[in-house]
């Protein structure tokens, strides 16, 4: 079972997305479910760090823990020396594994602009966040990370 519990109440239907992300989880509703069950349940939000992961496991007593939006700003989240953001080699090898794969632009794209979050002034994620072009996200990684397009 999978539970992305917060204080959106479970009956409601039409759920208000921004407002849901935007709430806290609620750890304690996610251990009573935990106890109340007899089956594997993984908890989801609000894990942007390993040390939130762990802290999410331990209080909840989850099987485990999904961290979609951490894994996308920081995909070393997991990695044991505690690297909390992502590096600029990080960027430069998803942009070659994006490309060797043909990976839409939209998708290449949403990934690098999680990435390039804490790397880049306001200002300049705006201008990141609205590039429309692969041609465009490349330039504007040479020109601030010195990041080439590798050859294909």
């Amino acid at each position: 079972m999978r539970m992305h519990y917060n204080h959106v109440p479970i009956t409601r239907v039409f759920y208000d997305y921004r407002r849901q992300r935007s709430e806290p989880v609620d750890l304690s509703a996610v251990a009573a479910v935990v106890a109340a069950l007899n089956v594997p349940v993984l908890t989801n939000g609000d894990a942007r760090s390993l040390a939130e992961v762990v802290a999410q496991a331990d209080v909840t007593g989850a099987a485990g823990v999904m961290a979609a939006r951490g894994l996308l700003k920081n995909p070393a989240m997991f990695d044991c020396a505690g690297v909390t953001t992502t590096s600029v080699e990080c960027i430069k090898e998803w942009t070659r594994i994006a490309l060797e794969c043909g990976t839409p632009f939209t998708s290449f794209h949403h990934h690098l602009i999680y990435m390039c979050e804490s790397l880049l002034p306001r200002a300049e994620r705006r201008v990141f966040n609205s590039l429309a072009s692969t041609a465009a996200v490349l330039d504007f990684l040479e020109e601030h990370f010195d990041i080439r397009c590798p050859a294909l």
